[in-house]
C-alpha cells in the first residue's frame, strides 16, 4: 500500500492537497488532510461526470482537495484516486455496486458463535472479500456464549480454507492482541459482519475508550443493529480501522471469486454427468 499512496502524491498539482475519506454523511463528508478531520463536498463538475454511484467518495478513498481546511467553507473533492482495493455489495433494486470502504489490506469477517452463526452468510462474506483485493480474516465472537466451539470452529474452517480464524470472547481481554497483531502502522483494515456481532465492541477495545455505541442482545440471543455509519478510526501506533454498519444481505458479482469460495461444489460439479 506505500508504494500506491507514494504514486499518488506524485500526482498531486501544486496548490492541491491530498486527503482520505474518514466518513460520510448525507451529502458531506469528513476528510483527514494534514493530520486533521475537516469537511468536504464534491464538486459540481465531479457530480455532472458521475455516472454512477461507485464514482462518488467512500469511507477509506484518497482524495483530491482544493484545500486543507474548513474554515472559509467546506473543502471541495475534485477528485477520486484510483482504489488499490474496494469491498463492495450489489444493491438488489438497483444492480448498483455499493462500496463499503476502499484501501484496505485486511477485512475482518466477524460472526458471533451464538445463534447468529451462519455459514451460508459467511461463504458470501468470503466471496465479497476474495473479490474485494484485500485479504480476509475470520472472527468468531462471543465464545463465552457457545458451548461447542470445537465443533463450529471445524465447520467454518471446512468453508475458510487457508483464512486464520480468531476465536474470542469478550470475557477475555487478551483476544485484543490477537487482533492487534496484524494492524502495524500503515494498515487499514475494516469490520463487516451481521448487527450485533461486536465489531463496535472490539474497535473499543482497539481505542481503548468506549467511542462507538453498543447494544445487548435480542430475545432471540441475536444482536441490536447499533452502528448506523462507516467511520475510520486512526489508533496509536498509526493503523486505521473502519467499523461498518450490519449487512443484512450481500450480493457478488465475480464468478471467479465465487469459484475459489465453493471449491467443493465446483469440483462435484466437474464429475457431474449432466452438463446443465
Amino acid at each position: 500500500m506505500k508504494n500506491y499512496i507514494d504514486n499518488i502524491k506524485k500526482n498531486i498539482e501544486s496548490g492541491k492537497f491530498l486527503g482520505r475519506v474518514s466518513a460520510q454523511h448525507k451529502n458531506l463528508y469528513s476528510v483527514i488532510v494534514d493530520g486533521r478531520e475537516i469537511f468536504a463536498e464534491v464538486s459540481g463538475k465531479f457530480i455532472f461526470n458521475a455516472n454512477k454511484k461507485e464514482d462518488f467518495a467512500s469511507v477509506g478513498d484518497y482524495v483530491l482537495l482544493d484545500r486543507n481546511d474548513d474554515k472559509n467553507g467546506n473543502a471541495i473533492i475534485e477528485k477520486v484516486f484510483e482504489r488499490k482495493t474496494a469491498l463492495k455489495r450489489k444493491n438488489q433494486n438497483n444492480g448498483q455496486n455499493e462500496i463499503l470502504s476502499t484501501n484496505i489490506d485486511y477485512i475482518f469477517i466477524c460472526m458471533s458463535l451464538n445463534n447468529d452463526f451462519n455459514l451460508r452468510r459467511l461463504e458470501r462474506y468470503i466471496a465479497v472479500s476474495y473479490e474485494s483485493g484485500a485479504t480476509p480474516i475470520i472472527v468468531l465472537t462471543k465464545a463465552d456464549l457457545c458451548d461447542n466451539i470445537v465443533d463450529k470452529l471445524m465447520k467454518a474452517q471446512d468453508i475458510a480454507i487457508g483464512l486464520d480464524i480468531l476465536i474470542i470472547s469478550n470475557k477475555d481481554k487478551n483476544y485484543i492482541d490477537e487482533i492487534v497483531n496484524y494492524l502495524k502502522d500503515g494498515i487499514t483494515a475494516c469490520f463487516v459482519g451481521s448487527s450485533g456481532v461486536g465489531k463496535s465492541s472490539i474497535v473499543n477495545a482497539l481505542l481503548g475508550e468506549n467511542r462507538f455505541k453498543v447494544n445487548g442482545l435480542r430475545d432471540d440471543d441475536k444482536g441490536r443493529h447499533t452502528t448506523t455509519r462507516r467511520e475510520m478510526t486512526i489508533l496509536d501506533n498509526g493503523s486505521i480501522v473502519i467499523d461498518t454498519p450490519g449487512i443484512r444481505e450481500l450480493a457478488f458479482n465475480s464468478s471467479e471469486n465465487v469459484d475459489k469460495t465453493f471449491s467443493d461444489i465446483i469440483e462435484l460439479e466437474a464429475m457431474c454427468k449432466f452438463s446443465d
